[in-house]
């Protein structure tokens, strides 16, 4: 009884194994699949994008009525233009260190695979998915930078207009305090 335990065991363990060997498999080869077929696209969206963040919403984060709207939007144009990167950093990598390269690109957490292309280009020299990378990169960390700045810029406004309000609430209570006791 105890073998036919322990064998059960072990080939449980050899099923869990597979199954472990089989989702990596799937998850390597499918994300490949995905991104090949979701790049056309994602360069299109980026690109339109790209034209309405630097034509309308910068020029919006001017005025103060728009700058919110502005800034929230452009904040998730930034996640838009990242998947986009992540993306063309998959497809870079798979042509240029192949499916090892992918492999450990997204053992690295998945996040592995922009420094990953980013080597990969660099190494076979292909200068214009570097710097295509790059600037894809630039924007999405640029957008995010300027969208804090402009965040903390407000909040720096509003604790302003707080400190502002409350020492007139004091003046105010200090003034009427006098004319209670005066003898006017």
């Amino acid at each position: 009884m105890k073998n036919l335990k322990s064998i059960g065991q072990i080939v449980l363990g050899i099923v869990i194994f597979l199954g472990i060997i089989f989702i990596a498999y799937f998850f390597i080869f499918g994300s490949t699949y995905v991104a090949v077929k979701l790049n056309p696209f994602l360069i299109r969206v980026t690109s339109i994008l790209t034209i309405i963040s630097i034509f309308i919403l910068f020029p919006l984060t001017i005025f103060k009525k728009t700058r919110s709207f502005s800034a929230i939007t452009l904040y998730v144009f930034s996640y838009i233009f990242g998947l986009s990167a992540w993306v063309f950093a998959l497809i870079t990598t798979l042509l240029t260190f192949g499916t090892i390269g992918v492999i450990i690109g997204l053992v690295l957490f998945g996040g592995g695979i922009i420094p990953v292309g980013l080597l990969g280009a660099m190494i076979h020299g292909e200068w214009g998915l570097f710097g295509s990378l790059i600037y894809i990169i630039a924007l999405t960390y640029g957008i995010r930078l300027f969208v804090t700045y402009l965040a903390n810029k407000e909040a720096n406004n509003i604790q302003e207009v707080e400190v502002i309000e409350d020492e007139n609430i004091e003046d105010n209570s200090s003034e009427n305090s006098y004319s209670l006791f005066s003898d006017n």
